[in-house]
């Protein structure tokens, strides 16, 4: 709980920022220029756009819920499909509306909803192959810590790849991009926490037989 509030101050910060000072911010103007690229690393950025946005993240949440039902965990299967559905409602139809940067293209740019969608989903995922989730707990330690590195590299660099591609082709700024990143964090896990219940780990507190004192017998 106390990471979703952090990750709505930082939010509202950024938003502040950009609603009440110098637009774009020093530190966009800065980012533009460094990840600025030639034409085809462009049309490459709005190709893989064109691919991973809301709506695409939606399918992967189809996707993940899936898998999860696979593993026997209907609450899995609801929690990934609840945490990104909320996510990117929140982020397209409360904080743009309500921050309003519109300077760089029709509607509102800020915070990133491409990014948000894919942050949204490389958590559910990081979060169905944790030792808490139904995937993860039903692997091999071996091989869950294995699977749990490549979901959350894969995850990395995935929203790396999308957010630069998001101010290279001029949709976003770079606080449009950092600034949603910890909300699209919180959102599925605080989700996810409130749906699936932990499970006991064998020789956990939840199944230690209470310990049990005897009397003494007085000596004869």
């Amino acid at each position: 709980m106390a990471f979703t509030v952090g990750a709505a101050a930082w939010l509202a910060a950024w938003g502040w920022l950009v609603r009440h000072g110098a637009s774009p911010l020093w530190v966009d103007t800065q980012a533009t220029a460094a990840l600025a690229a030639g034409k085809q690393v462009q049309d490459e950025g709005i190709r893989l756009l064109t691919v991973e946005g809301p709506a695409g993240a939606v399918v992967a949440a189809v996707g993940l819920s899936l898998l999860a039902v696979g593993f026997r965990s209907t609450r899995g299967a609801f929690a990934v499909l609840a945490g990104v559905a909320l996510e990117v409602t929140s982020v397209q139809w409360v904080v743009k509306p309500l921050v309003g940067r519109h300077e760089l293209a029709p509607g509102y740019s800020f915070p990133s909803s491409h990014v948000g969608a894919v942050v949204a989903v490389a958590t559910s995922a990081s979060l169905l192959v944790s030792r808490r989730g139904p995937v993860g707990r039903s692997l091999r330690p071996g091989l869950g810590r294995l699977v749990r590195w490549l979901v959350a590299a894969a995850g990395a660099g995935d929203v790396a790849l999308v957010g630069a591609a998001t101010i290279t082709t001029g949709g976003h700024l770079f606080s449009d991009v950092v600034a949603v990143i910890p909300w699209a964090v919180a959102v599925p896990w605080l989700t996810f926490a409130l749906m699936v219940p932990p499970v006991a780990e064998p020789g956990g507190p939840e199944r230690r037989r209470p310990r049990t004192h005897r009397a003494a017998v007085p000596s004869t």
